[in-house]
């Protein structure tokens, strides 16, 4: 990577301006200035690869694979050219051109895997719209150009294709720049390099005569700008946060309208054909839809995803306490009817029902800011969790306030329960300078084979005998005290819970 912009961007203007000028004088001097530029990113991806500055190594050998073809096919119109005067032509050297393309493509995509995992609907979007304008600019412009010319539908077709591969990669491109901030300089650069790919591109289709060859003088010149703009951009400091920039992007109405509007256009023109009298362009129907299916399908999955996502997550926040991650009121109420249920049907042998209030919450939530109170309930939120089974419940049902479900016999279940719940209160907590004992008064009730009730009743009944334990125990509750020397060595008030 070039570690001064400012040097990146002098070499860029001094660089394209030599090329450009060299393209200028024409004849063989053009190709020659095509090749070199053609050159300049396949070397610095070779360097990026050779020096492991790459980050991506697939997608930058696929990207040097393609630039290497490239190369291949511009040294060849160099060569033929220089030897006889024509322009290089033929299958071979179509072909050679295309799968550079196919490879760059490929390439391109698959290094920008990262970004498109944090926008892949965006990618998407951005792809289709990309192919949908190139079929609107194929049948309105090129297409009329090149049958009235007597293009063979063999060179319609690779015109095409290759129309259809550039426009993608614009899509995803320009996708790109309107998410990826930080990466915006280098992301100009490579904008400039595929605007440039796809305005040659469209002129070379536009322009050419099939009697003679011949096509529009300043087409090459659209090729040096790509290709150096290429080199800037992968070489520029900020090419690294292509692939790592968080996406803010959403599907809005607006953008729904407008991939709606893409999706149609295909259908749209073979009809306006059918309704002139013409015959409908079957490699463009073909094509668009081969390669546009696959992304509405890709767009379809995303979005399943995003809606169980979204119900997954609708679900958690009706049923999970924010604070502590334990479950709610809700999930408590819903777990206590399964297992009043279960127990009624003789396949539960019953449960304890703790319902536990921290005594004097309210002194340190008021004295030392609510802050420390919510650190000081997510860590009795924890305590509690540890101290019971995987098959019980811990739920936090209000404030300070949290009730603990222990199946198994009822009676068993509850002293356990109290005993456990003191051993997990015992150890003072520690919030900054402040050393907090933590009390709670329990109440209890029981569910048991036989005794019809409700969820509401048991935790009501749980309820009324807390607060019967917290009339009769002695005032105080929870002792704070702010750390001193000889904090560690002072006896903490450490009253058992009853019931």
């Amino acid at each position: 990577m070039v570690g001064r912009p400012g040097l990146l961007h002098g070499g860029f203007v001094v660089l394209t301006g030599t090329l450009v000028t060299v393209f200028l004088l024409g004849g063989l001097a053009s190709n020659v200035a095509v090749l070199l530029s053609s050159l300049v990113p396949t070397v610095v991806f070779a360097v990026q690869l050779r020096t492991g500055k790459a980050p991506d190594r697939v997608a930058w050998g696929l990207l040097l694979g393609g630039l290497s073809l490239l190369v291949v096919h511009n040294a060849t119109s160099v060569v033929t050219v220089a030897t006889t005067g024509d322009r290089a032509s033929g299958a071979a050297h179509v072909a050679t051109l295309m799968i550079g393309y196919l490879l760059i493509l490929t390439g391109g995509l698959l290094a920008t895997v990262p970004l498109a995992r944090t926008d892949p609907g965006g990618m998407i979007d951005a792809t289709i719209i990309g192919l949908a304008t190139t079929s609107l600019v194929w049948t309105t412009l090129v297409q009329p150009h090149q049958m009235a010319v007597g293009i063979s539908p063999g060179g319609q077709l690779s015109q095409l294709v290759l129309l259809l591969l550039v426009s993608a990669m614009v899509g995803t491109v320009l996708r790109a720049i309107a998410t990826a901030a930080d990466a915006r300089p280098a992301l100009v650069y490579l904008t400039v390099a595929i605007l440039g790919a796809f305005a040659g591109t469209l002129s070379d289709g536009l322009t050419e005569n099939p009697a003679t060859g011949e096509r529009a003088w300043w087409i090459g010149a659209c090729w040096v700008i790509a290709n150096v703009a290429t080199a800037a951009g992968i070489s520029h400091p900020s090419a690294p946060d292509i692939a790592v920039q968080p996406s803010t992007g959403r599907l809005s109405t607006r953008r729904l309208a407008f991939l709606g509007a893409a999706l149609a256009l295909n259908p749209v023109i073979t009809a306006v054909d059918y309704a002139m009298g013409r015959e409908p362009d079957a490699a463009l129907l073909s094509l668009g839809s081969l390669l546009v299916l696959p992304l509405v399908i890709a767009r379809i999955v995303i979005l399943a995803r995003m809606h169980a996502s979204a119900e997954e997550r609708l679900r958690e926040l009706a049923t999970v306490d924010e604070l502590t991650g334990l479950p709610n009121r809700r999930a408590l109420s819903e777990r206590l009817e399964a297992l009043i249920a279960r127990t009624s049907l003789g396949y539960s042998p019953g449960a304890a029902v703790l319902f536990l209030d921290l005594d004097d919450f309210k002194a340190v939530n008021d004295g030392h800011g609510h802050r420390l109170g919510d650190r000081l309930l997510v860590e009795v939120a924890r305590r509690l969790r540890r101290t019971v089974r995987a098959n019980d419940l811990v739920a936090r049902f209000g404030g300070d306030e949290f009730v603990l479900v222990l199946e198994g016999s009822p009676d068993g279940s509850r002293a356990a329960g109290l005993a456990a719940i003191e051993r997990a209160l015992e150890a003072p907590v520690h919030l900054d300078a402040l050393v907090v004992t933590v009390r709670a008064s329990i109440g209890s009730a029981v569910i048991r084979p036989g005794q019809p009730t409700t969820a509401e009743q048991v935790v009501s009944a749980a309820d009324a005998s807390m607060y019967r334990v917290k009339r009769a125990r002695r005032s105080g509750g929870l002792v704070t005290q702010r750390t001193a020397a000889n904090a560690p060595d002072a006896a903490p008030d450490r009253s058992p819970s009853s019931v």
